[in-house]
């Protein structure tokens, strides 16, 4: 699965996991909890419940079907929408 990243861990509250192969336009399979699942859509990958290790299983199989359907610059741009240095910047100075 080179084309996409997929993480299964019910700790990771930074997403960073998450953020990264995405800035790289790279579709992520997640588990869905409080962090990644307000960053991944359904553009952008997909979540499942943490430790379901057969909807992992199955996540993982449907993205290898679709992969050609996610559209890398979507992801990325929308990855740097929300995380990139602009958007850091001005969340950082709004503080």
């Amino acid at each position: 699965m080179r084309q996409s990243a997929a993480f299964e861990s019910a700790r990771d509250f930074w997403c960073c996991n998450d953020i990264e192969p995405m800035a790289f336009r790279k579709p992520v399979i997640t588990t869905a909890f409080a962090g990644p699942d307000s960053i991944v859509t359904e553009e952008s990958g997909i979540l499942v419940p943490p430790r379901d290790i057969e909807r992992f299983v199955e996540a993982m199989n449907a993205m290898m079907e679709r992969i050609g359907k996610y559209d890398g610059s979507r992801i990325r741009n929308h990855c740097l929408e929300r995380f990139g240095e602009k958007a850091f910047a001005q969340k950082l100075t709004a503080i």
